[in-house]
């Protein structure tokens, strides 16, 4: 009991210290955008825009089960709605308290019963591999445009993309690379399973329906930022989407702290305000994603904790 509960600490002080940094970013970013402006933005906004940011959440959560649910019944994993919905919400749930969301990995699992879990583990590795994929393009080439790059680095982006693209629609060929680099060699159940399902998923029509939905809940979050920008002040699509592509990178490629609060604030603030998006927009914007696809999932994930859940280790 001491042991186990020993290793539970520097768990606990992980998710303290990322608690902190969170609200030491957010500090940070009220240092900088006064909090008049903050106040007087939110006095200011329009309710209509930060309704319909809201109600896509319906969409942008939809979308997310639909392509959970196909990804398992095209993998020999034909669980009934019920049990995938509650993995969904309760994988949420866990990956809101990790950074990168990396929790939702093994809190998927928690209501599918399955005699191969390290599949399950890899299908959602697959799941977030492709958003990954998207967000990586996507925000490279935002990026480029924002800081306005050399067109040779813009070119060597672009060329990049292409190659992000071919890997998410040849995930077979992805799996023989990585067996080839040595990852292959290892004995490590949950990697053998990873590479189990890459290798797997060969049938052109998961791999296009996988990938459209992926695009879909994309586009759906962006819609949202765009709403919620436009709440404050008039912003453009193509400014909106520039902002929240290099958004979406950067605190991808930074997962430090406790569900990216802090670092999706700051990265809006800042990649906005190349844009000519005033600070309290950009700040508020992201405050309200937060709240809306974060927090009120993860509340909704509280409801479809297991009983045997726990976050200590297993012994």
């Amino acid at each position: 009991m001491t042991g186990t509960s020993t290793r539970t600490y520097p768990l606990v002080f992980r998710t303290i210290f990322r608690v902190l940094l969170a609200v030491v970013l957010l500090a940070i970013l009220l240092y900088f955008v006064q909090f008049d402006q903050i106040r007087t933005a939110f006095q200011q906004a329009r309710s209509e825009y930060i309704t319909a940011a809201a109600g896509l959440l319906i969409f942008n959560l939809g979308l997310q089960i639909l392509k959970w649910r196909y990804l398992l019944h095209s993998s020999g994993f034909p669980f009934p709605w019920t049990n995938i919905t509650q993995s969904f919400f309760f994988g949420v749930t866990v990956g809101t308290l990790t950074p990168g969301q990396l929790g939702e990995l093994g809190g998927r699992g928690f209501h599918l019963s399955s005699g191969t879990p390290e599949k399950i583990i890899g299908l959602t590795i697959f799941d977030k591999l492709q958003m990954l994929g998207i967000m990586i393009t996507g925000g490279a080439i935002s990026l480029a445009i924002l800081l306005n790059l050399p067109p040779s680095i813009l070119l060597l982006v672009i060329i990049g993309s292409i190659i992000i693209l071919l890997a998410l629609i040849l995930p077979p060929y992805v799996a023989l690379l990585l067996q080839k680099t040595g990852l292959g060699d290892l004995r490590n159940k949950w990697v053998v399973g990873f590479l189990s399902v890459l290798s797997s998923i060969k049938n052109p029509r998961t791999i296009s329906v996988t990938l459209a939905l992926t695009l879909l809940f994309y586009t759906t979050i962006w819609l949202q930022l765009h709403f919620l920008l436009n709440a404050f002040s008039p912003v453009s699509l193509s400014d909106s989407f520039l902002g929240f592509a290099s958004m979406m990178l950067a605190k991808s490629a930074l997962p430090i702290t406790f569900a990216d609060l802090g670092t999706r604030e700051l990265g809006l603030v800042f990649f906005l305000s190349l844009r000519s998006v005033p600070e309290a927009t950009a700040f508020n914007s992201g405050i309200l994603l937060f709240a809306i696809n974060i927090l009120v999932p993860s509340l909704i994930g509280l409801m479809f904790i297991p009983r045997s859940f726990s976050l200590k280790p297993t012994p």
